[in-house]
């Protein structure tokens, strides 16, 4: 393998190292039949474990590097929000609004499909909230699990187009990801958690993954995001084992490339420069914490 002292490399896709994609058959498309909508409660159980529990009780037992997903997940959301954007409760969004951005993807479209703002606000949080006001992760796995993975990404992409290159980049000796959308519970006070961003969730589930899998979007590089700056720069700093998620060899072999060019750069730039200054007034945790209070306001959170 390789570690976050060979950032380069890990740019390439992980199946010439055969340390991520060698064994991982591609994701099968989304299914055109919409999924009935379970009725009562003990349906509801069947699918998620965690439902009618207390989201904060569960957050405040389970520790954060344990609010993790499974492949088997990964599958099962993406037909739900496939079934959500055939019932209409996901739609296109023409226009900025204050609570809202724009998503202007095609509802007939599989491959892109709702980006992660219109996905987290009109399926996440009103199923987590009427389950309990857990995060989706302990919805469906109420006792967490040990975290394997982390994945690092931007809200801009389409739900489809992030779990469909999550899945075809999936590391095989991988169980678990921590994945911040799925992870923190969207209904709960996540300014809170995030207020100390050395000790927030995404710090404690990066430390506990072996592997962190960036994951681009054709709509913007991840790196104009300060988490995804600060995950880079945390991953390299405790050597894990870096690559960049792709849907093929063939069609994605360039942005690898400059992604995992720009995810070096970063590295460097924050090893070698240091991140950040010593003093206290531009310590780490105020400096990004400052960015983070931008960023929750940008989503509504």
């Amino acid at each position: 393998g390789f570690s976050g002292r060979t950032t380069f490399l890990a740019s390439l896709p992980p199946s010439v190292f055969g340390s991520a994609r060698a064994c991982a058959a591609p994701p099968p498309p989304p299914s055109m039949m919409v999924e009935p909508e379970p009725n009562g409660d003990d349906a509801r159980r069947a699918r998620y474990p965690g439902w009618g529990m207390d989201g904060k009780i569960l957050h405040d037992t389970v520790p954060p590097e344990k609010w993790c997903i499974t492949k088997k997940d990964l599958h099962f959301v993406r037909q739900e929000i496939w079934s959500a954007v055939k019932r209409m409760k996901l739609k296109p969004i023409l226009e900025d609004t204050e609570d809202e951005k724009v998503d202007l993807f095609d509802p007939e479209d599989d491959t892109i499909g709702p980006n992660m703002y219109n996905t987290v606000r009109n399926y996440i949080k009103p199923l987590t909230e009427e389950a309990g006001s857990m995060s989706w992760a302990l919805l469906r796995h109420k006792d967490g699990l040990k975290c394997d993975l982390f994945i690092t990404h931007c809200w801009a992409e389409g739900a489809f187009e992030f779990i469909d290159k999550v899945l075809t980049s999936w590391p095989w000796r991988a169980r678990t990801a921590w994945c911040c959308i799925f992870a923190n519970p969207q209904n709960l006070n996540i300014r809170h958690m995030l207020k100390t961003p050395s000790t927030s969730p995404f710090a404690k589930a990066l430390s506990d993954a072996s592997h962190v899998m960036a994951v681009p979007t054709t709509k913007v590089s991840i790196y104009t995001r300060v988490w995804c700056a600060y995950e880079a720069y945390r991953a390299y700093k405790e050597d894990k084992i870096i690559f960049t998620a792709s849907r093929s060899i063939t069609q994605e072999l360039g942005i690898n490339l400059t992604v995992g060019f720009v995810f070096a750069l970063v590295s460097f730039l924050v090893s070698f420069y240091g991140f950040p200054p010593s003093s206290d007034m531009f310590s780490e945790d105020n400096i990004l914490s400052a960015h983070v209070y931008v960023y929750l306001d940008s989503i509504g959170a």
